[in-house]
């Protein structure tokens, strides 16, 4: 992974955002999910992309649809759990009854979504508007999953309720996590992936991808105690935590743009090779 060339970044605009910084308010940045696709579009088998095409459409790929369940999330209120999970901040596991409990209107947590919109993806019989919208939830939700603080709970709304100052700026540490922290370094959403994904060894690549759905929201559950709650005592986030949480955010973002393509690859294309490990499965 490539941190460098965003720290030169970084550096050379810092003076400049500690006096006009600003904040929008979205799950990993509309830029941080864009990323996340980048990376898993460059690396599905063509398998993958041809049976992704077909539900899609020509010409749409997944980082024009990769905001999508962002942008209809107050249309459709039963979507709205989602985008997270409630393991407990000071726990260590995932109870699915305890984490995990569907809400009659705001619908299941993102663990149970993915599952359900996994099997409506791919299930042929059903129509293609219906799939399709599970494939654009699918995009997303891989995305939302590796944002730490969609996996933790500590009874503050994954930190919009905890109020910091982000490099000079007023916001809640949700935000600092969403977006803050990738729009720091300065780049553009090619620059970004292509910094974190080029030059990458297959064995590099395979390692990211291990696991499965649960332990990749158990490790980012982890990354929220360790580092998104690791707050001063004041909450002033200045460079000294944008620097410890700028290689999380990084890593979580290559992360999660290979589980995609991982989670992709295992739907759409032959338990192969490489592809012969079911990232649903439960423990």
């Amino acid at each position: 992974m490539k941190t460098q060339i965003r720290r030169l970044f970084s550096l050379a605009v810092a003076s400049i955002l500690l006096g006009c910084y600003s904040l929008p308010a979205y799950a990993w940045g509309a830029d941080g999910h864009r990323i996340v696709a980048r990376i898993a579009q460059q690396n599905i088998r063509p398998q993958t992309r041809t049976r992704i095409r077909q539900i899609l459409g020509n010409g749409v790929t997944l980082m024009s649809v990769a905001n999508y369940a962002d942008a209809v999330r107050n249309r459709y209120r039963h979507t709205y759990n989602n985008h997270f999970v409630d393991i407990p901040r000071d726990l260590n596991d995932y109870v699915a009854t305890r984490d995990c409990v569907v809400h009659p209107e705001k619908g299941n947590c993102i663990l149970g979504a993915l599952e359900t919109y996994r099997s409506e993806a791919v299930k042929s019989d059903l129509s293609m508007g219906r799939r399709r919208f599970a494939l654009k939830f699918i995009v997303h939700l891989i995305g939302d999953m590796h944002q730490p603080l969609h996996c933790s709970d500590n009874e503050d709304h994954g930190g919009n309720d905890v109020e910091v100052t982000f490099l000079g700026n007023d916001s809640n540490l949700h935000r600092v996590w969403d977006s803050g922290i990738i729009n720091a370094g300065g780049l553009t959403e090619q620059e970004f992936a292509d910094a974190l994904a080029s030059d990458l060894s297959a064995q590099e690549i395979n390692d990211l991808k291990r696991g499965t759905l649960i332990t990749w929201a158990l490790e980012a559950h982890t990354l929220a105690r360790e580092y998104a709650y690791d707050l001063p005592s004041n909450n002033r986030l200045g460079n000294a935590y944008y620097e410890r949480s700028m290689p999380v955010v990084d890593k979580q973002l290559l992360r999660g743009g290979m589980r995609l393509a991982r989670v992709l690859d295992w739907m759409f294309a032959s338990h192969t090779g490489t592809n012969t490990q079911n990232p649903f499965a439960q423990p």
